[in-house]
């Protein structure tokens, strides 16, 4: 009886510290990464919908912000790169301000598969394919959660939020207070 009760206080103890510690590890992470400038690698290569295009990572990045998102397509490609839903917030964003980008480099072991779901899911927009990594190179430490690979970019490059607002309706809503576009559903 008694090493039944030491088991389950023990057990309650492991859990909230594991709920503290993952808390206490996406400060550290948004911490680590605000106001960080990242580095946009000349090597990435260009693509929409599969093709290749003439637009650089330096045309697009001359806008008051930028959102950024690598894809480590580690697992789940399509699940990882949801490239509908983000189809949809520029999509809103655009009929706001023509002064937001949205960045997307993606590093593959299959890049054919990347134009596919491209094509499938009507992304017209560049996706930067990475061949060599260089971007996780150049951007030391790079969150490895995928919810933390996403960045609103100010106009020097400098990070102001992080975080995946695909994957955070809230953190959504944050992005565009900070971009300045509001639409009645936000209210």
């Amino acid at each position: 009886m008694h090493w039944n009760r030491s088991f389950i206080l023990i057990s309650i103890a492991l859990i909230l510290s594991g709920c503290y510690s993952k808390e206490d590890q996406n400060k550290k992470v948004v911490q680590e990464w605000y106001g960080k400038t990242v580095v946009i690698p000349s090597s990435l290569k260009p693509k929409v919908a599969g093709r290749d295009t003439t637009i650089s990572a330096s045309e697009i990045l001359d806008k008051d912000y930028n959102v950024l998102t690598f894809v480590d397509t580690t697992g789940c490609t399509e699940c990882n790169m949801r490239l509908y839903d983000w189809r949809l917030l520029i999509e809103e964003v655009k009929q706001y301000s023509k002064e937001i980008n949205f960045i997307f480099v993606i590093h593959s072991s299959n890049f054919d598969e990347i134009s596919a779901f491209a094509v499938k899911n009507k992304f017209n927009y560049p996706l930067f394919y990475d061949y060599d990594n260089s971007f996780a190179k150049a951007n030391k430490n790079l969150p490895a959660q995928p919810e933390f690979q996403s960045f609103l970019l100010d106009n020097e490059g400098k990070v102001i939020l992080v975080g995946n607002p695909v994957k955070n309706k809230s953190l959504w809503k944050l992005y565009k207070k900070q971009m300045e576009i509001y639409d009645k559903s936000d209210s």
